[in-house]
């Protein structure tokens, strides 16, 4: 049988910095909900989505049905990253045009 020691004086440590994880993960929803929320994404008959804020297009996005993965593609960005799902893509386009346009 194994005993387990408790160190009473770390726990209030690991509980601040439980919650302040639990903050973070709250922020950082928030903030993506807000950026998904200013953008347009319309789609064409290729199954290609494309990414719009007013009338700028931002970069477009399609699943890879060989694995499922999302392939993003920001405008004026060489690069097509894959991600897991849509949203962490389209997050993608719209953080690498803020990055580009700083």
């Amino acid at each position: 049988m194994m005993t387990q020691n408790w160190d009473f004086e770390s726990t209030p440590v690991y509980c601040a910095n439980l919650a302040q994880l639990q903050i973070e993960q709250l922020l950082e929803k928030q903030s993506e909900q807000l950026i998904l929320g200013s953008v347009e994404i319309d789609s064409v008959e290729s199954g290609v989505y494309r990414v719009w804020r007013d009338s700028r297009l931002l970069g477009t996005f399609q699943q890879d049905t060989a694995n499922d993965l999302w392939i993003s593609q920001p405008r004026s960005y060489p690069l097509t990253p894959r991600f897991e799902n849509s949203n962490d893509a389209v997050m993608f386009i719209v953080e690498m045009n803020a990055f580009v346009t700083a």
